[in-house]
């Protein structure tokens, strides 16, 4: 099939979306020996826990988008988007028992390249993500309104805040990994993009303050650009590390890498961009 160009227009829409042996000896006759009194200790854990205050965190994302079909500028960008994401805490029950929301407002998208800059930008979000204790365990709910579902990355960057697949109050270093799965929903271009993310927290090699944390999303959806069909599919992986201040639950850093590819069938034509970014969440003092 041939490849159209989707730059600037068409897929302005879509891109937000977007690591000797050595022989043992053998002894014929062992001798046992005397083992010497232990002298180091065995670290002990480190106990997170969801505290009654809320938190402020500055988000930044940039991605870089390329055509793998045509290898120039006219057909790659770049875009930057920062927000501020507050965890509030809404009420908290006789047994100590919370419910928070995440909101998010400070909006701002910056563009280069061949990505043309989005024509109106809502400088207040609000909710997009609400979340309650049940069993030990934090109960999530997505609140971001279909009217601002091409802000899916926010809602993302609320579940990296709320984790809700760590238990409310958790020992680090973690003994296994952790879980889960959501589906949440975005939209460009007409479409709505159906994001399916497998996610797990693993213990870090580097500090027991801090998770390594590892992320698949699938993409798939479809609808009409003006008057042709179009198909979008997609995989982006995603590592990262979650770090923690000793007790509290709620992170302090969330560093993330992620790569993937993005297929846009737009009537008879098929286009492959590979997608590029890094996102920070960080705890303002």
């Amino acid at each position: 099939m041939t490849s159209r160009h989707l730059f600037p227009g068409s897929v302005s829409a879509v891109v937000g979306l977007i690591m000797a042996c050595a022989k043992i000896p053998t002894v014929d006759t062992p001798v046992p020996l005397p083992l010497p009194a232990r002298t180091d200790s065995v670290a002990p854990a480190v106990i997170l826990r969801l505290s009654q205050q809320g938190a402020r965190y500055s988000f930044r994302q940039t991605s870089t988008i390329q055509n793998l079909k045509a290898q120039d500028s006219v057909t790659s960008g770049n875009i930057t988007t920062t927000a501020t994401l507050d965890f509030v805490i809404d009420s908290v029950d006789t047994n100590g028992q919370l419910s928070f929301t995440v909101t998010a407002d400070s909006l701002q998208i910056a563009t280069e390249g061949a990505i043309p800059s989005p024509r109106a930008i809502p400088l207040t979000i609000g909710p997009v993500l609400q979340g309650s204790m049940a069993n030990g365990h934090i109960v999530a709910t997505t609140t971001l309104p279909d009217s601002l579902c091409a802000y899916s990355q926010l809602l993302n960057a609320a579940f990296q805040l709320a984790l809700p697949q760590l238990p409310v109050e958790v020992a680090l270093p973690l003994s296994g990994p952790v879980a889960d799965t959501i589906t949440t929903t975005s939209c460009r271009a007409g479409t709505r993009v159906q994001l399916r993310a497998y996610r797990q927290l693993h213990a870090s090699p580097q500090s027991a303050l801090a998770l390594t944390l590892q992320e698949q999303v699938e993409l798939a959806g479809a609808g009409m650009l003006r008057r042709d069909s179009i198909v979008i599919s997609g995989v982006i992986r995603t590592t990262g590390e979650v770090v923690f201040q000793p007790g509290s639950r709620l992170p302090q850093l969330v560093q993330t890498h992620s790569n993937g590819t993005i297929t846009i069938r737009l009537a008879d034509s098929t286009t492959v961009f590979e997608q590029r970014s890094t996102q920070q969440l960080e705890r303002r003092p």
